[in-house]
């Protein structure tokens, strides 16, 4: 079992959900009751949009194993994909009745109730969950980003502070980061994020808060460097690429505009909507600045009169 759910699992993460398929399904043809196979079976379905079929194993794979959270996690987050809201609630509640230390299952019940405006009972679940499981990242990251979108950075910090020695991770430092930023104080943020980039160097949104507080700061230059040594730990991770670019065109720096078009043609390619998107946006950043350092609009021809400064 453990044998064909690992290679199912690769093969889905890979993107072959075909060999992810024969993966799983000679699994099952071995051991027809395994919960963990039967998961995969679903996530099989799910990624070929086969929602009907996915449920059917998602039900099989609890039906197997009560306990197994990461079933009834996935199975209600897909139902609240679907719109089925109070279904999935009625699946976080049953899979936390039987794992109630499961944090992830805390974190998707609380996402749940914030994406539907419940922020008092997302606070509370994110609260429950971190007492049940105090060492899961994502959910502590959660709990202190709701508190930093509700303008409550002491309530973050305090967050922070009590899972310190519980987690450590690149989004967990890069939140602390941003607390500090909320209180102005930049000489903890400047050392958050060197200490950030030394535990985890791959992670690029670290690079973009620090890039951008020293955008804010009026840092060109130094926010330039960061941005440059954060798409080069991780050169398709969008929105840092698109925060540089949203920079240099309020600078006019077309040049540097044009490096990263040319960057984006050759580091998007994974994903031919990906490339178009990240283009596009160049596309529209440089028109921008156009605009605004030669003073026309789309339509008109070129004016003569002085260019803007150009950037640092």
């Amino acid at each position: 079992s453990f044998l064909w759910h690992s290679l199912g699992c690769l093969e889905l993460s890979t993107g072959d959900v075909r060999a992810a398929d024969e993966a799983f399904s000679e699994g099952l043809r071995r051991m027809p009751r395994s919960s963990a196979l039967l998961l995969g079976k679903a996530r099989v379905l799910l990624s070929d949009n086969d929602i009907t079929g996915a449920r059917v194993y998602f039900k099989k794979s609890v039906q197997a194993d009560a306990g197994h959270a990461q079933a009834w996690q996935s199975w209600g987050v897909m139902e609240k994909n679907q719109g089925h809201v109070e279904a999935a609630v009625s699946l976080f509640n049953r899979g936390l009745a039987h794992s109630p230390t499961h944090g992830a299952l805390w974190q998707a019940y609380g996402r749940l109730e914030l994406d539907r405006g419940n922020m008092t009972g997302a606070r509370t679940l994110f609260r429950l969950g971190f007492e049940r499981d105090p060492g899961h990242v994502a959910l502590v990251a959660a709990w202190a980003q709701l508190e930093l979108q509700a303008g409550r950075a002491d309530a973050a910090d305090a967050v922070l502070r009590r899972a310190a020695g519980q987690v450590k991770s690149g989004e967990v430092v890069n939140l602390q980061l941003q607390v500090a930023l909320r209180r102005g104080d930049r000489t903890t943020a400047r050392r958050l994020f060197e200490e950030g980039v030394r535990l985890a160097p791959g992670y690029a949104p670290l690079y973009r808060s620090w890039a951008q507080a020293e955008d804010q700061a009026g840092n060109y230059a130094a926010a330039r460097q960061v941005f440059e040594d954060g798409l080069r730990a991780d050169p398709a991770h969008a929105q840092l690429y698109h925060a540089w670019a949203r920079m240099e065109a309020r600078l006019c720096n077309l040049e540097a505009l044009a490096r990263l078009d040319e960057h984006a043609r050759r580091h998007f390619r994974s994903g031919a909507d990906a490339a178009r998107e990240a283009e596009e946006a160049v596309d529209a950043d440089m028109n921008a600045a156009l605009q605004r350092q030669f003073r026309v609009t789309p339509a008109a021809s070129v004016e003569e009169s002085e260019p803007a400064a150009g950037a640092q």
